[in-house]
């Protein structure tokens, strides 16, 4: 572990923040090169990823001070230190869904699009930010398995898959359904190597949810084939 990569005085630099604002870079990099490639400006894409980015940020931190309730009970100010880590990846994930959904209805733009575009970005910005809960000593596994850097090299591969299969994928929100399912798979099965999680019943939060998104996918495929029979990028 090395959670704190620079101190001078008041000043401290810690290494999970860095590596969260690296990752948000990279995928802001990512975003904004692959815009014109689904039609989107640059100034639409900056709009989206600062509303989602924030409502990201605020559903993985709810849902971790949510999943370990006693611990900030009777220090609830500690729930606002979020760069001592405890973020949950699926409380942000939602929160930023649902966040993109009500953007795009407001502003009139085109979600799935958006969906595909921001795809591959948010699993490598994932990674990265992976990187440093292994140095921050958070989300860890069992003794003697880094399952954060295990995380962050499958999450670069399936940025890597999605990159590669874009152009095969003719209809919009295929490609963002495909990273929410193997990203879905690569969490069910690492959250077995996890030390940090007490199972509820045979499996982990993290799992649950994972069954669950893979279970209700084919229905949202199904409702985007009947609200939009011809869309396509």
């Amino acid at each position: 572990m090395h959670p704190i990569l620079f101190k001078a005085g008041p000043l401290t630099l810690h290494t999970y923040g860095l590596f969260v604002a690296l990752g948000l870079a990279t995928g802001l990099w990512l975003w904004l090169a692959r815009a014109r490639r689904y039609g989107l400006s640059a100034e639409s894409v900056w709009d989206a990823a600062f509303v989602i980015f924030l409502a990201g940020l605020a559903g993985a931190r709810f849902l971790y001070v949510w999943q370990f309730w006693p611990a900030y009970r009777l220090q609830p100010a500690e729930a606002l230190y979020i760069h001592h880590g405890g973020l949950v990846w699926y409380g942000g994930f939602f929160g930023a869904a649902l966040a993109g959904v009500v953007y795009a209805r407001l502003r009139g733009r085109p979600l799935l699009k958006f969906c595909d575009c921001f795809a591959p970005g948010i699993a490598l910005a994932h990674a990265v930010g992976r990187i440093g809960c292994f140095f921050n000593g958070c989300c860890f596994g069992r003794r003697g398995m880094p399952v954060q850097l295990y995380e962050a090299g499958g999450l670069a591969v399936i940025a890597g898959v999605l990159l590669l299969l874009e152009g095969r994928l003719k209809r919009s929100g295929d490609l963002f359904f495909l990273y929410v399912a193997l990203y879905a798979v690569l969490r069910f099965g690492l959250e077995f190597l996890r030390g940090d999680h007490v199972p509820i019943g045979m499996f982990t939060l993290s799992q649950w949810i994972s069954l669950t998104v893979l279970v209700a996918l084919p229905a949202a495929v199904l409702l985007r084939n009947r609200w939009n029979p011809s869309v396509s990028r």
